[in-house]
């Protein structure tokens, strides 16, 4: 049976806190206090449209803004924390909300709201040191002017003041309409509020400095900040990379080389082929055997002109790399061994350019279904690409 005077809100459907407050907020409220263990900034962005009304805003914070500040109390009680800790440990808590908030033109425009609000006294912010809070308690006055007949009323339950606990989270709060409730709850909070220390300071630095939406960053940084958030996989997997060693010792580290592994791989686990393409001398064969090193334990072969056979088999060995190195003019061997390869690397595969030869045909059936690395200096050379046919 539905109820149009409702008295618990557990953000069931019909039931969420934020429509609640919203409602009661509009309605002639002049005065709204919070007792809370976690402010969270994503509650003041579905909820401040509905306070431009309301005439004063105090928001009471617990100590235990994060879990590293219980741990804090809980493991040093002789050692109280100090303000400037206790600052620091809210500032950490704003900066890591807005790393994993979304970046939009509304959250923008509810921060700025909720600082102007800060700087010109509409809304207060302190945090209660002397203990951990657990209460959430939200006290609602209406203007005595405008509804004499009801003073307010006090919200308490298990919601904090965010998008979770307003919206989503499955909660249980009660709404008290009794003036002598919330005269209790009022007295209540008066007391906490007097030992609170101011933190808006703290909240407004902490979003200009820590933030998204600090207003001193030049076009450079922007720039900077593009090109990370595009490159940010190569950049993650040029440390993977780094990290497996995979340069034998007495080899130079040639970030170039350490590149073109990187985005080779990429490539390859993307389309399943890659051309290593660069001039003569830049250490193709190593970038190569860097790769195969990288690739993990697939059975690889190496496909390269008889003169190479032993620099390669000299190269792979000392990479660590296992692999099957035969000479392009063996590619008959290659098929009668019916090894199935899951790596194959062409070396100078300009030499398969023509589509109607024996040797294409037979390079066409080995590399069937299999991830294909051609390697050849000549595109560089003759500063255009051959024109290759899908193998």
């Amino acid at each position: 049976m539905a109820h149009n005077d409702l008295k618990f809100f557990t953000n069931e459907p019909n039931r969420d806190l934020y429509s609640r407050f919203s409602t009661v907020l509009k309605s002639n409220t002049q005065f709204f206090d919070m007792l809370v263990g976690y402010f969270r900034t994503s509650g003041f962005f579905r909820l401040y449209s509905a306070m431009e009304s309301v005439e004063k805003i105090r928001v009471l914070v617990g100590l235990n803004v994060n879990k590293r500040t219980i741990d804090i109390i809980d493991q040093a009680k002789a050692v109280p924390v100090t303000i400037k800790e206790a600052k620091e440990e809210f500032a950490q808590s704003v900066e890591t909300e807005f790393e994993n908030s979304p970046t939009s033109a509304d959250i923008e425009q509810g921060v700025q709201r909720f600082i102007e609000w800060l700087r010109s006294g509409k809304l207060e912010m302190r945090m209660y040191m002397e203990a951990p809070i657990h209460a959430k308690v939200y006290i609602m006055r209406k203007d005595p002017i405008k509804v004499p007949d009801m003073f307010g009323s006090v919200v308490t339950g298990s919601s904090n003041f965010s998008e979770a606990g307003l919206v989503s989270n499955l909660e249980f709060n009660v709404e008290l309409k009794d003036s002598a409730d919330v005269y209790f709850a009022l007295e209540r909070f008066e007391n906490l509020w007097l030992s609170g220390i101011p933190i808006q300071d703290a909240y407004i630095e902490a979003i200009q400095e820590r933030t998204w939406l600090r207003n001193d960053i030049t076009p450079y940084e922007i720039y900077l900040k593009t090109l990370y958030e595009f490159f940010r996989e190569e950049i993650n997997a040029d440390k993977d990379l780094l990290a497996q060693n995979l340069l034998p010792d007495g080899y130079m580290r040639l970030r170039y080389q350490i590149d073109a592994v990187v985005q080779a791989k990429k490539t390859l686990q993307a389309y399943n082929g890659v051309f290593i393409a660069d001039v003569v001398g830049l250490g193709k064969t190593y970038i190569c055997a860097m790769l195969g090193k990288s690739l993990g334990k697939g059975k690889k072969l190496v496909i390269c002109p008889p003169v190479l056979v032993n620099y390669w088999e000299e190269v792979l060995l000392e990479f660590d790399v296992a692999a099957k190195v035969v000479s392009l003019g063996k590619l008959d061997s290659v098929l009668q061994s019916g090894t199935e390869y899951e790596y194959v690397f062409v070396d100078e595969a300009h030499r398969f350019r023509n589509a109607g030869t024996d040797s294409f045909s037979k390079l066409h059936e080995i590399c069937y279904g299999r991830k294909v690395i051609l390697i050849s200096a000549t595109p560089i050379n003759n500063h255009q690409f051959p024109r290759f046919r899908r193998l």
